[in-house]
């Protein structure tokens, strides 16, 4: 063989990518090399296709053959006028070769071009390998794969604004047989661009619209399809907020008490926006909207054909409507049976679960299907549309009596002695041999440093060594309880009106009784106050007049705001029941004019800085005498009992 050829054969199986090198001088256009000087273009565009034709040939017949790229006088327009073939290492003139070819494979032209226009060729990928097909994502529009269900894609009309989107929609839904949708229309640049929901075969028709509409400045329309989400808003708020309650005043129906939001992002009203339900920031302004107007309302929610997965932000919801009954979720195909949880607190009797992964998995058995809903729901009676038995219940009258007494404050029991003993027990002190010891369990929590106990001498038997149990942790008798205890524990303020005292145990040989309450800690910083709640459980014994401990044990804990303004506004309707209850003696009888109690009202409230409820009921309660009325008002003030309402 000619010296004056540089060859290269193709190895291994299948099509790889030609390579071939050229002497001389220039580069031809479309990657090919050739032997033309760079200011000479002829035949450049018959090179490319040439080379095109000849290598697809080459690529899907014959992998043992290669071009030969030599002197000029051995081209045409680019193009080798030889083949060699590394199999019998023999040059074979190109027309030959191509003669060859179609006597052997009875493939068409059009095939082996096509198969060429999918190859990569000269050089490398991103891994590093040598050609190769290219993906199918970089030919077609959009993704040709076909998958289950609707998907969202996204249309682009090149030059659309010139049109207009009335234009684009009339004209695509001339050309089409299915429900065209559009949504989130919007303009970026000249293009228009917007969303619809289709099926595989539904977006197949769509991009064969593509140049099929002549638009009014006398070009066709393009069309280009790429499977895409319509962007969703992070925040739902302000005008956005009341466009979405303003649908939902729609989608509600006042004479059923029925909310249907049914593919909600599909409204008409919120299709330039995309408010899909199954977002957690729609999801959370729905159920806000829910509870704000028609919590104690709704009766039915339709929550279908909103792809949900996670009924997490609906669960928001249930405390806010009781009277929920019925609840359709049908068609949303993620939807786990585990997320129903998260809903039983709704007292339903109907639910819609077709088109779910529920009621998929469950569809062999109806009976096994009621029975798992009934796990959640007890009274349902129409599933899927379907009646079912009624519920098997015990049926167990819970009379009147048999409830839980309605909690009572400072309890006494029955003997009113013990009332005497126990509120002198404050007066006295303990036994002479009393032992006192403390145990502190810390838990971490967010402000676990401004709310621990700061006391070191902790007798947590889980914690400490046996030989520190008995010893200096533990203190005995009186004096040394009250010294540990005036030295060891911080200053402290009690707030009266949330103590209560309650007797567990009377009879003539031992008394055991409780008191909780609250009381604030000051620390190092004033400006910074624990609140604790502290039970104290007593057990004493009679000695003379009185009673001496002879065991306690003191329990607290930190109380979160929510606990202290329970108590405390227990404790002010107490003082308030206390302030109404005082015994009064009346040596002035009432005024029978109204207009003089008004009076007498108004100046009350003028000197006590009370409101007119708290001001005229003392008043009552004194039987109008504003002298005797003052003073009590005095000294309650004082005693700190007058309840914080009382002032609003």
């Amino acid at each position: 063989m000619d010296d004056q050829y540089d060859r290269q054969s193709y190895g291994g199986k299948g099509p790889r990518t030609i390579s071939y090198r050229a002497r001389g001088r220039g580069r031809g256009r479309g990657g090919f090399r050739n032997n033309y000087s760079q200011h000479d273009d002829r035949g450049d565009s018959f090179t490319l296709h040439c080379s095109t034709f000849v290598c697809a040939l080459l690529d899907s017949i014959h992998n043992d053959y290669c071009l030969l790229i030599g002197s000029r006088k051995h081209n045409f327009c680019g193009v080798s006028k030889f083949v060699y073939s590394s199999t019998i290492n023999k040059v074979y003139p190109l027309a030959a070769f191509l003669i060859h070819c179609f006597i052997t494979d009875n493939r068409t032209l059009t095939e082996r071009l096509g198969e060429r226009m999918g190859y990569r060729g000269r050089g490398r990928d991103k891994k590093g390998r040598r050609g190769g097909y290219i993906a199918q994502r970089h030919q077609d529009q959009g993704h040709s794969k076909q998958v289950n269900g609707p998907q969202w894609y996204q249309v682009t009309i090149p030059y659309g604004t010139q049109a207009g989107k009335d234009f684009i929609y009339e004209s695509i839904n001339e050309l089409l047989d299915i429900p065209f949708q559009p949504i989130s229309y919007k303009e970026e640049g000249k293009a228009s661009v917007f969303y619809v929901e289709l099926s595989f075969s539904s977006i197949e028709a769509l991009k064969a619209v593509n140049k099929r509409i002549t638009m009014p400045n006398g070009f066709k329309m393009m069309v280009t399809v790429r499977q895409e989400t319509p962007p969703v808003p992070k925040v739902v708020e302000g005008a956005l907020m009341e466009k979405l309650l303003s649908t939902m005043n729609e989608l509600y129906i006042i004479e059923n008490k029925v909310l249907d939001l049914s593919a909600l992002h599909k409204h008409e009203s919120l299709k330039p926006d995309f408010l899909p339900l199954n977002r957690p920031q729609v999801m959370t302004s729905v159920v806000s909207i829910i509870c704000e107007h028609i919590a104690q309302d709704l009766v039915a929610l339709n929550l279908s054909n909103n792809r949900l997965s996670s009924l997490v932000h609906l669960e928001k919801a249930v405390s806010s409507t009781p009277n929920l009954q019925g609840l359709d979720l049908s068609n949303n195909p993620e939807l786990r049976e585990s997320e129903l949880d998260r809903l039983k607190g709704w007292n339903l009797t109907e639910i819609n679960l077709t088109g779910t992964s529920i009621a998929k998995r469950n569809s062999d058995d109806f009976n096994t299907y009621l029975s798992n809903v009934r796990k959640r729901f007890p009274n349902i009676v129409i599933l899927d549309g379907n009646n079912a038995p009624p519920p098997i219940k015990f049926e167990i009258e819970e009379a009147e009596e048999k409830r839980l007494p309605v909690p009572k404050f400072n309890f006494f029991g029955v003997d009113n002695e013990c009332q005497s003993l126990v509120m002198r027990f404050i007066e006295q002190g303990v036994h002479d041999r009393v032992t006192f010891s403390t145990s502190f369990w810390f838990y971490p929590d967010e402000n676990a440093k401004q709310h621990r106990f700061d006391i070191g001498s902790s007798r947590n038997l889980m914690r400490i060594p046996p030989q520190e149990r008995n010893g200096k942790r533990v203190h005995y008798g009186k004096e040394a309880v009250v010294k540990f205890l005036a030295e060891e524990f911080p200053e402290t303020n009690h707030l009266m009106e949330t103590i209560n005292a309650d007797v567990i145990h009377h009879s003539p040989q031992m008394l055991s009784f409780t008191i909780t309450g609250l009381y604030e800690e000051s620390r190092s910083s004033k400006s910074f106050k624990v609140t604790r709640l502290f039970s104290r459980n007593f057990t004493a014994v009679y000695q003379g007049a009185g009673i001496v401990i002879i065991s306690e044990q003191l329990s607290f804990s930190n109380a979160n705001p929510d606990r202290r303004g329970r108590m405390v506004a227990n404790g002010s309707k107490r003082s308030a029941a206390a302030l109404s209850s005082q015994p009064s003696v009346s040596t002035v009888s009432a005024p029978v004019d109204e207009t003089a109690q008004n009076a007498m009202v108004q100046r009350f409230m003028v000197d006590s800085g009370m409101n007119a409820h708290y001001s005229r009921e003392c008043l009552v309660v004194h039987n109008w005498n504003y002298e005797e009325a003052g003073k009590k008002f005095t000294i309650l003030k004082a005693e700190g009992k007058i309840p914080p309402d009382a002032y609003c």
